[in-house]
Parts: structure tokens; C-alpha cells; sequence
């Protein structure tokens, strides 16, 4: 038995060194390791670590009396329970701290990802995007990619009235009231719509260039991407869409009824608005964004879905990552994500669960497990043991031998 024992630990240690393994473990602990890594980044290897440990442990009892797993299993259900007392909330040196002991990304990968988050600061969001160059670029503001429905330049302006318009507007009579309003009171506007007849366009074309009205018009599609941007720029603007679908007419929308936005920035390519009393409603907007993700089935449609978060964010981030750099892009995707898990379930320090403990094996295999990295997510770790007391239930009901 103490023979056998050895065995267990050398051929333990030499998966820790080599990450080898012979048949019939290899298939088990590959396949467990893979369905660990997608649950949860970073785990899947000390997941693995953790259940051959714990397999090691308690191998001689096992042999004798099954109560060995229950004995585990206990000590599993105290960690877990435990963790809420431990966590501690996280800063940023900390987490790359832990980041950059526990992932096996490339130090550019890290050092990206570390500056992207550090300009993003709290409010802020993070978007990867392929580029021509490798580049990181901060913008402020709620920006919404929309193009004009004439020709501008730069347009820069302040306290814009903003009008939202679910429709198509069929003549110029439908919209004269809030454009000789605009005229009167020598006003900026913009109008957001799904689009209008030649004539409309010409009258807004001819009167901006001329400078008689200072009024951009840009088109919102209704596709797949841009369904519901109206319904997010009234939420930044902090007015109503209107759709004939509740019965509003265009016609109808009275000037001193739009709300106006602290300052805009137009271009060819996008308009960016920028409007600080819109944080609170914004944030509950993007909260309900979150959530839609979270219930989308289909991997694609909450892809589609998670592209809106950019418009309603106050900061955004664009990480660019030419093509033929794709690791990198894959890295720093990683990096992101297990950023924000540790954000948001904070760290633990793995010697403040000991003392909750009361089994040495189960210790032992935690310890070895956790060796070089004490400070770790609280996501990571609860997947660590809980996956790996998985494994080692696995390897100790498959009859296998070592």
C-alpha cells in the first residue's frame, strides 16, 4: 500500500511538471479540465491539480472504506460556505496580480489589457474590435455608429434639442412645426428617424448649408443591430420615442417637449452625445441589457444584443487587434473577462479558509494545490474545488488503477 502511494504521488507531481498523463486517466482529466476551463477561465488546470491531489490524499481509504469521499465532500460544502467571510473586494493591483500568476496569456496580452482597464476607470467599458494596427483608443460619451442622411462636417454644439421619431417622415409639413420653432428660437436639432422622402432631405440639405437652420438629420435602420437604438438614445437624451404604434402622430410634437442634450459632436460616421444627468437612467438601462444577454439562448443574437452596451456607456474603450494577431485578441478577451468576474465576486486569501477546515487530507491537497498563488478570485477558487472534488469522484468510481 505505502508502495502504491508513492506511485500515486510521483505520477501526481509529474502531471503538476510535465502536464502528461498515460491512459485511461488522460481522457478523464483532459475532458474534465476542458469542461472546467469554459465554466470557468483560469480553474481548469488547478481544478485538475486540486482533484489529483485529493485523489492522492485519500487513495488508502479509499480502498478500504468509501466513506473517504463523504469525509471530502463535507469539507467541500465548508468551503464553499465560508467564502462569503473571506472575500475581500479587489483593486487593481491585486487583480493583475493574481492574473498575471495564474493565466499562461503573454505579457503584451497582459500589459494591454491592464492599460485598457486603467483608461475605461469604473463606468466605463471595454471594446475589442479587429484593426488594422495594434491600438487602444479612450472616447467619451454615448456614441452611436449613425450616418447622416446629407453630407456634414464636424458639428459641435451645445444644449441640441433632440427629437426620436419611430417612422418615416413622408413631407416637410409633418415636421414644420418643431423646424420653425427651431428657427425662432435659433436652436440646434437633431432628428433621429427611420428615414424620409427626397423632399424632406432636400429642405434640411439646402437650409444647413445655407445656415438658415442648424438641423442634422441621421437615419436609424431597423435591422438586426439597430432595432431598439432609438429606444437607447431617449434613454441618454432623457425623452420619448415616437411611434405611431402608441398612437403619437409626428406632426404633433411640440418643440418645448424635446429634450435637450448638454452637448453633441457629429460627424460623417457617428454622433456622440454627451449628457451627465443621464448616468442614473442609463445605468439601470444597461443593467436591463445585461439581463436580456444573460437570458438570449443563441449565441448570436446576444452577440447582436452586447454591441448596444457601447452606445450607452459613458467611456468607452476600444481595444483594435490586427487579424494575423489573433492569440493576442483571444489573450486579452480572456484577461477581460476574468477581470470583471474578479470584479465582481472579489479575492480570497486561501489560508483564511483553512482555519474553517477541520480535515488534514483535504488541507493538504488544497495547500499543494494552491502553493504559488494564495491570493486568487473567489470565482476561481470555488470552481477549483468544486470541480476538482468532481474529478476526484470521477477517478475514484471508474475502478481505475494508477
Amino acid at each position: 500500500m505505502i508502495e502504491h502511494l508513492i506511485s500515486i504521488r510521483t505520477f501526481t507531481q509529474h502531471f503538476i511538471d510535465t502536464g502528461e498523463l498515460t491512459l485511461p486517466f488522460k481522457r478523464i482529466v483532459e475532458r474534465h479540465e476542458l469542461e472546467t476551463e469554459l465554466v470557468a477561465p483560469l480553474a481548469g488546470r488547478l481544478a485538475t491539480k486540486f482533484g489529483l491531489n485529493l485523489y492522492a490524499e485519500y487513495f488508502p481509504a479509499l480502498c478500504n472504506d468509501v466513506r473517504s469521499i463523504c469525509v471530502a465532500k463535507k469539507q467541500v460544502q465548508l468551503f464553499n460556505t465560508s467564502l462569503n467571510s473571506c472575500a475581500f473586494r479587489a483593486k487593481l493591483e491585486d487583480v493583475f496580480g493574481v492574473l498575471e500568476r495564474n493565466s499562461l496569456c503573454e505579457e503584451l496580452s497582459l500589459i494591454i489589457t491592464r492599460a485598457a482597464v486603467e483608461l475605461a476607470g469604473a463606468e466605463g467599458k471595454i471594446f475589442l474590435e479587429e484593426g488594422k494596427t495594434l491600438t487602444i483608443e479612450a472616447l467619451d460619451g454615448y456614441i452611436f455608429n449613425l450616418e447622416p442622411a446629407f453630407e456634414i462636417v464636424s458639428w459641435k454644439r451645445k444644449n441640441v434639442s433632440c427629437v426620436m421619431l419611430d417612422g418615416f417622415i413622408e413631407s416637410v409639413g409633418e415636421i414644420h412645426n418643431i423646424l420653425q420653432a427651431c428657427n425662432e428660437k435659433k436652436c440646434s436639432l437633431l432628428v433621429f428617424c427611420r428615414g424620409a422622402v427626397g423632399d424632406v432631405l432636400s429642405t434640411l440639405r439646402t437650409n444647413y448649408v445655407n445656415g438658415t437652420l442648424d438641423v442634422l438629420m441621421y437615419v436609424v435602420k431597423f435591422d438586426v443591430l439597430t432595432a431598439n437604438t432609438l429606444v437607447d438614445l431617449s434613454v441618454v437624451c432623457g425623452g420619448d420615442v415616437v411611434s405611431s404604434l402608441k398612437g403619437d402622430l409626428i406632426s404633433a410634437v411640440k418643440f418645448d417637449s424635446l429634450p435637450t442634450v448638454e452637448k453633441v459632436e457629429a460627424s460623417q460616421s457617428n454622433v456622440v452625445l454627451f449628457q451627465d444627468s443621464a448616468m442614473s437612467r442609463v445605468n439601470s438601462h444597461r443593467n436591463k441589457i445585461l439581463e436580456t444577454i444573460r437570458n438570449q439562448k443563441h449565441i448570436e443574437a446576444a452577440e447582436a444584443i452586447s454591441k448596444r452596451l457601447r452606445c450607452v456607456a459613458p467611456v468607452s474603450v476600444v481595444v483594435r487587434v490586427p487579424t494575423h494577431e489573433n492569440v493576442v485578441r483571444v489573450e486579452i478577451d480572456q484577461l477581460l473577462r476574468s477581470y470583471a468576474v474578479i470584479k465582481q465576486h472579489g479575492l480570497i486569501n486561501v489560508n483564511d479558509v483553512f482555519g474553517v477546515l477541520d480535515d488534514k487530507q483535504f488541507k493538504k491537497a488544497l495547500a499543494q494545490t494552491f502553493e504559488k498563488c494564495e491570493i486568487v478570485s473567489a470565482n476561481v477558487a470555488v470552481a477549483v474545488v468544486n470541480y476538482g472534488f468532481k474529478l476526484f469522484q470521477l477517478l475514484a468510481s471508474s475502478g481505475l488503477s494508477l
